[in-house]
């Protein structure tokens, strides 16, 4: 569960101008949210830069959730006999892994691999028990 603490001071101007933001509010996970959550995510984000990395691998515990800044991720699965499948191919703002992170699996389906270089910001999945 992602646990949100809002800031109180929050400078629409500032916030209104950052690339971040306004590509956050573009895609279907963010675009209902208000300008203050999608802010508390913006600033809470973790840029990373990559080419040939496997942000996730099948199996493995729930990853982070990411958000393309620029470059392509694809999502692709080995067969038993060791043949790539592509899944599904993100591009720049589009999120990613959001099934490992919300689904009742809290395992990735899924490898995720920097097809170009790529940036991301990403989000920690951090449980949490009411």
């Amino acid at each position: 569960m992602f646990l949100v603490k809002m800031p109180i001071d929050l400078n629409q101007d500032r916030l209104r101008k950052c690339p971040l933001l306004i590509g956050l509010k573009k895609t279907p996970l963010f675009w209902a949210v208000n300008d203050k959550v999608a802010a508390f995510f913006a600033k809470k984000a973790h840029k990373n830069n990559m080419k040939n990395h496997r942000p996730f691998c099948y199996g493995r515990p729930r990853p982070q959730l990411f958000f393309i800044v620029s470059g392509w991720i694809k999502l692709y699965r080995i067969s038993q006999k060791g043949e790539e499948t592509v899944i599904n191919v993100f591009g720049p703002r589009e999120t990613f892994a959001k099934a490992a992170v919300f689904g009742p699996i809290q395992r990735c389906p899924v490898n995720a691999q920097a097809v170009e270089n790529t940036t991301l910001q990403c989000w920690k999945y951090h449980a949490h028990s009411s």
